[in-house]
């Protein structure tokens, strides 16, 4: 059975969502935590008593732009869009360093205009070191079903998390380490 990596906030934490998905075809090692931002995530990268699931993981999974977002326009400590994206490169240049796969997830959040660009940082960042990037943001929109998700806030369904973690497990071979030849120091 391969090793699959998660990080991110609530919606990784949800015990019949994503998580569940996922272990239907893999061994998950879950290092989220509700309201998790980037910053959050490569502190887990970090953690001394993380390094044998992350030497051993076939696959990282991580998601945080809902977090992120609300960070950003949380009205009592607002935290500024530029030290967003800063955590966001110490994440992503972390995650490269390990050469191997990684999955972005991108999920849905239409309350606040501000998700466009913290989104745009995401698929950027991703493209830049070769991830692989999963918008259930974007495929919300493409397919006029913006109005069913914002029905239920910042959590989707745990049936929409949980069948996207089962095609992510299931599909997991067809996952590549980043073939960018990038100079990180």
């Amino acid at each position: 059975m391969k090793n699959i990596v998660l990080l991110g906030g609530s919606n990784s934490v949800m015990i019949n969502g994503l998580q569940k998905g996922l272990r239907e075809y893999a061994n998950v090692t879950n290092l989220a935590l509700g309201g998790s931002t980037s910053i959050q995530n490569l502190y887990e990268l970090y953690r001394p008593r993380n390094q044998e699931a992350i030497k051993t993981a076939d696959l990282i999974v991580t998601e945080s732009n809902i977090n992120e977002i609300h960070q950003h326009l949380n009205m009592r400590e607002q935290l500024d869009i530029n030290i967003i994206f800063r955590n966001m490169q110490y994440l992503y240049s972390s995650l490269y360093c390990l050469q191997k796969p990684v999955c972005i997830i991108l999920l849905p959040t239409f309350h606040q205009k501000k998700y466009i660009v913290i989104n745009n940082m995401h698929k950027y960042l991703a493209n830049f070191y070769g991830f692989c990037i999963i918008s259930l943001h974007d495929y919300y929109k493409e397919h006029h079903i913006v109005e069913f998700g914002n029905k239920f806030g910042h959590h989707q369904l745990n049936i929409v998390n949980r069948i996207l973690g089962q095609y992510i497990s299931k599909n997991i071979n067809s996952f590549i380490s980043s073939n960018k030849q990038l100079e990180i120091s």
